[in-house]
């Protein structure tokens, strides 16, 4: 009877669970149905009901491995009771046999075991019954969970798509944002350009340039490959640089009121290396605002050739020069530097990027016009990557040229107007 009851109450939990289930279905129809707006929490929803569930069948199974272990424990205890009885017959057999009334008693005691046995088989089997019942409820729900579990996946796989979709729409708006970044940049750009042709009014003059510091750039050349990485970007970005290495800020800082000696010593003692402090002190003590600089392309072969230096079918119009005028320094070591650097000249990231001033590019002219003695005086002074040319205390080989005269060559014939928007080419300058 005691089973009976548990087994009833076992049906009635399993019925509820049913129901449970049943609404729980409901609830994930629900869920799935708001998953694009709420994902994150239903899927947390989700997963913890999915486990409650889990832990529900489990209990079920627990249980219903427990009935299952009492039915086999009533059949044990029904089989020794039938057992004892076995024995107590024989024993009645045996002390009764002479007995016509003992032998009565017997068969009324077997009679009696008989149908209680019977009852017991009967109980027996209406408990297997049972059992099977509660196999058969459990397989359900074992289904109703299954099916549960699939719409939890379709819900997940759902939410994984609309991820997806929102990891492209992000991507997509941060490389609009990089373009948007460049277009700001190129502005930027432009501006400062514009900036410095207007700075440039008033020293880019013919007078000036006879008697201004006249520098001869030769920024990131390489001689044995022919290829010449700063003239386009110098150009296009409106700057100039020596290169070689960072300025440390002790010199910086005494760059206004330093003379070139104590700036080029003070350089020589912060670095490593002593190369090239010479040219870049000459560059931070003369580089001043109205001082003129030069620079020249001359391979037909560069790879990072800008379309300027091409005629209309394409080919090297020959080795050229182009005039700039100083507009504005730039403090070593300031974060006016670290944005030249960054958005300016990007495409030489990993290069010695410091020092800079600003130039106005103005006048381009082809190396072939000038005189003899001017070209062989460019060729003999080239070398350095830094060199202040052309100064009036120049030595020279009587009667071959002067300064004057070099200056006055390389003017007049730089008679190619140019802006930075003729140098709009970016190359690839990976080291």
């Amino acid at each position: 009877t005691e089973l009976q009851a548990a087994l009833l109450e076992k049906a009635k939990a399993c019925e509820q669970l049913q129901n449970e289930v049943i609404a729980l279905k409901e609830t994930h129809c629900k869920q799935a149905a708001a998953m694009t707006e709420k994902q994150e929490q239903n899927q947390l929803a989700l997963r913890q009901e999915n486990e409650e569930l889990k832990a529900q069948v489990a209990s079920l199974r627990d249980e219903k491995n427990d009935a299952l272990r009492r039915g086999k424990k009533l059949e044990a205890q029904v089989e020794q009771k039938n057992t004892e009885l076995q024995a107590a017959l024989n024993e009645k057999d045996k002390a009764m046999a002479n007995s016509e009334q003992a032998q009565n008693e017997v068969e009324a005691l077997k009679d009696t075991q008989i149908e209680a046995a019977a009852e017991h088989r009967e109980e027996t089997r209406d408990l297997q019954n049972k059992l099977e019942e509660a196999k058969q409820n459990v397989s359900l729900q074992e289904e109703a969970l299954d099916a549960a579990t699939q719409q939890w996946d379709n819900a997940l796989q759902t939410s994984e798509e609309l991820t997806r979709d929102t990891r492209e729409l992000v991507e997509e708006k941060e490389s609009l944002q990089v373009q948007i970044n460049e277009m700001k940049s190129q502005l930027s750009v432009a501006t400062e350009a514009s900036s410095a042709v207007e700075a440039s009014v008033g020293l880019f003059t013919n007078d000036l340039f006879m008697v201004k510091p006249l520098f001869l750039l030769n920024s990131f050349i390489n001689k044995e490959k022919h290829e010449n990485h700063g003239f386009g970007p110098f150009i296009r970005a409106g700057v100039a640089t020596p290169g070689f290495h960072p300025v440390q800020k002790e010199a910086a800082d005494m760059i206004s009121s330093a003379t070139y000696t104590e700036l080029r010593d003070q350089i020589r003692s912060d670095q490593a290396t002593v190369q090239g402090a010479a040219q870049v002190a000459s560059w931070l003590h003369s580089a001043v605002v109205g001082a003129f600089v030069m620079m020249r392309h001359e391979w037909p072969t560069c790879p990072f050739l800008p379309n300027k230096l091409k005629d209309d079918a394409g080919k090297y119009i020959g080795k050229s020069y182009v005039i700039g005028v100083v507009t504005k320094t730039i403090k070593p070591g300031s974060e006016e530097e670290r944005q030249i650097a960054r958005n300016r000249l990007s495409e030489l990231h990993g290069r010695n990027l410091h020092s800079f001033c600003l130039v106005s590019w103005q006048r381009m002219g082809l190396k072939r016009n000038l005189e003899e003695s001017t070209q062989k005086y460019i060729n003999a002074v080239c070398q350095p990557t830094l060199v202040q040319i052309a100064r009036p205390e120049s030595k020279f080989k009587k009667n071959s040229t002067t300064s004057e005269r070099i200056r006055k060559d390389l003017w007049k014939n730089a008679t190619i107007t140019i802006g930075s928007n003729d140098f709009q080419e970016v190359f690839d300058h990976s080291l």
